[in-house]
């Protein structure tokens, strides 16, 4: 008899093991799958202190040239930098700047022609006594040829043009020893001598100097001979400069590390594949189940990343109702159920790409002959539901707060149907630079919509490193401290890549990540949602700075956890109270800052 009762317990356990790992396979699993998309409860907003409101003001001024194509791009690109960095800028022609009381704490100069100065000893005599004027885009004119020694030049030959960048200090946090490609990154400069109080920061790839400090009286002129400061991945060297120039400048900075898996989870072709099944023997769903997903996840936890997936529920080009799942016997759904949870267990996120991967624009945007505009505005918010439907039937409770558009092209008709049929919507993520008129692309600034949507781009993308890519990347972390960078799980079978292996990808990515994970290990790694919370504080956050002799003092406000700067200084810290000081460059800082108060003490000690 206990015979028989130990035969029915262990059959008892053997069918509730069979119906717990039936369960774990099936939707009874997923109810329980508990959602990790989840706004953190927000703490209090920390406020500006009262005291610090009388503190003088830190402001630049900026001097254009209105008549000029290229000086009205270069203000409109630095006075974003500033903007962005919150440093309050004025504005004004070059006609005005003989009416201006020189007061400020920088002089930005962005315009070529010094004759339209009519009179540059104002400059002159506000540098001696201590200030700092920035020469942005090559000079030219008679004035120029007259001050030419006070700027540390010695001899200068006739202007010519000067292909690549290398990268000779930290004025790019982490970058000094970076060399572009030499066709990359063209400027027209100076071949120039400089005199031996001169410090160089940039050349050309041939040695033309193109940035450099140079001290004059109490203050300093910082030179950039060259004209290439007017597109967005120049920011971090135009930060750089402010900082080189002035001694002791602090800004903050966002300090987010993100990563983007596009179509992903989304189909996978059934077969096999000449890029793959050579190496491996495997179909092309083998081979993401078994070599390019655990390796992912690999990368993902020995470099702390983590990934935001962005769905696609098929692959189809149909733009007008009705919207209905794939007849795959739910081999796409299944994709969904497997890859997603693994992703969401893995610290990652959900988003949306879309339905399918025709861009959400109306007939006539797109030039692409490759994408179907869609038939009807209504034909784009059905589709989203569908999408909405398609993932909300495997995670029920998952708030969808991310976007990234297919092949980042996005209308404004397509932004605001995104808005109304995605209530939990709080980021889309396109692309950084990018350019309308050759290619579509939707490009944004890091900023909020008047929508209230997040607008966080991507700054890099692809498994292989690429020199252009690299320069955008240490401009983002050097100007926002930012990372964010996207690739495909299909990036082996394009074109393109024909005759590349899959260990090439790994590699490839691997060197990025255990760049980034070892240069910039302040950089917190996030899903996009994660991020957005750090970059809503740095968006809500403001700030004032007072500079005495031996001591800093920051006063914050409107922040709610730790909010990040960087600081740059010569001098060494004694003393922080209100933040953690982290060296994270020579003569460069990250601030913790974790109290509305902060002071920083400095030593006697100059550090060169």
């Amino acid at each position: 008899m206990r015979h028989n009762r130990g035969n029915i317990l262990i059959l008892f356990i053997l069918l509730c093991l069979g119906l717990f790992f039936q369960n774990q396979r099936s939707e009874g699993f997923l109810k329980m799958f508990k959602n990790t998309n989840f706004s953190v409860e927000a703490k209090a907003v920390r406020s500006l202190p009262d005291a610090a409101k009388s503190w003088p003001d830190e402001q630049f001024l900026l001097v254009y040239d209105g008549k000029n194509g290229d000086s009205l791009r270069l203000a409109f690109n630095i006075e974003k930098t500033l903007q962005q960095i919150k440093k309050d800028v004025k504005i004004i022609p070059v006609e005005a700047i003989a009416q201006e009381k020189l007061n400020y704490t920088g002089i930005i100069l962005a315009f070529s022609d010094l004759d339209k100065l009519k009179n540059f000893e104002p400059l002159h005599r506000y540098v001696a006594d201590g200030g700092n004027v920035y020469f942005m885009i090559t000079p030219n004119g008679n004035m120029f040829t007259e001050i030419q020694r006070e700027l540390g030049i010695k001899s200068s030959g006739d202007m010519v043009t000067t292909p690549g960048i290398k990268v000779l200090s930290n004025i790019l946090i982490k970058g000094k020893g970076f060399v572009s490609e030499k066709s990359s990154i063209e400027n027209s400069s100076y071949p120039v001598e400089l005199d031996e109080q001169s410090r160089l920061h940039l050349t050309s790839y041939e040695g033309v100097p193109l940035l450099w400090e140079r001290n004059n009286g109490k203050g300093s002129y910082v030179v950039y001979n060259g004209t290439s400061l007017q597109v967005k991945d120049s920011r971090g060297v135009i930060t750089g400069m402010l900082g080189i120039g002035l001694k002791t400048f602090a800004y903050p900075v966002i300090g987010i590390k993100l990563m983007y898996l596009d179509d992903f989870p989304a189909p996978v072709p059934e077969g096999t594949s000449d890029a793959i099944y050579p190496d491996y023997h495997l179909t092309t769903p083998e081979f993401y189940r078994q070599i390019w997903w655990p390796d992912m996840l690999k990368l993902a936890a020995r470099y702390n990343v983590k990934y935001t997936g962005v769905v696609i529920e098929t692959y189809g080009n149909k733009v007008d109702p009705p919207f209905a799942p794939e007849a795959n016997n739910g081999a796409n759904r299944n994709h969904l159920i497997l890859y997603g949870r693994e992703l969401l267990k893995s610290g990652g996120e959900l988003g949306v790409h879309g339905y399918n991967h025709q861009p959400l624009v109306p007939p006539g945007f797109v030039r692409h002959t490759d994408y179907q505009p869609w038939t009807s505005v209504d034909a784009m918010t059905q589709s989203i539901g569908e999408l909405k439907r398609y993932i909300g039937d495997v995670y029920p409770d998952y708030k969808l707060r991310v976007y990234v558009p297919p092949s980042n092209i996005l209308s404004p008709e397509g932004r605001k149907t995104l808005v109304q049929a995605l209530p939990d919507l709080h980021v889309i993520s396109s692309v950084y630079v990018g350019h309308y008129e050759t290619d579509n692309s939707y490009a944004q600034e890091y900023d909020k919509g008047p929508d209230g949507v997040l607008n966080m781009p991507r700054i890099s993308s692809n498994y292989f490193r690429d020199k252009d890519d690299d320069w955008s990347i240490i401009n983002g972390i050097s100007f926002l401290g930012v990372f964010c960078h996207f690739v495909h799980p299909d990036n082996i079978f394009y074109p393109e890549n024909k005759g590349r292996h899959w260990e090439e990808f790994y590699k490839g990515l691997e060197s990025l990540f255990k760049d980034i994970a070892e240069k910039y290990n302040w950089l917190r790694a996030c899903t996009a949602s994660q991020g957005a919370e750090y970059f809503e504080d740095f968006l809500r956050m403001n700030y004032r700075l007072k500079l005495d002799d031996n001591q800093l003092q920051i006063a914050c406000g409107g922040f709610r956890g730790d909010s990040y700067f960087v600081l740059r200084t010569p001098r060494k810290i004694i003393k922080a109270t209100g933040c953690d000081a982290q060296s994270i460059d020579e003569n460069v800082y990250l601030l913790k800052i974790h109290s509305s108060q902060v002071s920083l003490l400095f030593g006697s000690e100059v550090r060169e």
